[in-house]
């Protein structure tokens, strides 16, 4: 389905796609002649929405054009990556490519009809850190205690993730 595991794993952080952004086709050397749309498939106020934002300020500099991000929201990512999937493939519509929406929902969700390589990854703009993390009276110190007592009493310990198409689950 994805070429490598590794790319795939690569593409956790944050990759834009669309063609002719890094390099310019000859025939395109007018690019971009209108605003650009960067679709962000989470809503507004989350770590994705603040790096498309920030990343849409940079180009706009860069490129001469506006950058309008546009939130997708729905589906834990599916709304905004079947969107940028359909979206006419002139380099007007980008999009902030997460791995949950571009990894996990193709692999799970009915109705994706799109896949890891329905996107051509040109840039990678954030690398998102994640940690597993417990308050601070918790007797646990490291990850091997944690599961110990989670194996020793199933279903007492609670977990939480940002998403149910999280990477992390």
């Amino acid at each position: 389905m994805f070429k490598t595991l590794r790319t795939a794993l690569f593409g956790m952080g944050a990759f834009l796609l669309a063609g002719g952004l890094l390099t310019v086709p000859a025939q395109a050397s007018d690019y971009p002649s209108k605003p650009i749309q960067l679709v962000s498939p989470y809503g507004a106020g989350g770590d994705s929405d603040l790096t498309a934002r920030v990343w849409a300020e940079f180009a706009k500099k860069k490129l001469g054009q506006p950058v309008v991000v546009v939130n997708k929201t729905g589906g834990g990512g599916l709304t905004g990556s079947l969107f940028a999937a359909k979206a006419k493939p002139d380099g007007y519509t980008l999009f902030l490519a997460q791995a949950g929406p571009n990894i996990i929902i193709p692999l799970t969700a009915k109705g994706a009809n799109y896949s890891f390589d329905s996107f051509d990854y040109i840039a990678r703009i954030m690398v998102a850190n994640c940690a597993v993390v417990v308050n601070k009276d918790a007797p646990w110190n490291n990850l091997k205690e944690f599961e110990a007592a989670a194996k020793k009493e199933p279903g007492k310990l609670v977990f939480a993730s940002p998403a149910a198409t999280s990477w992390l689950t």
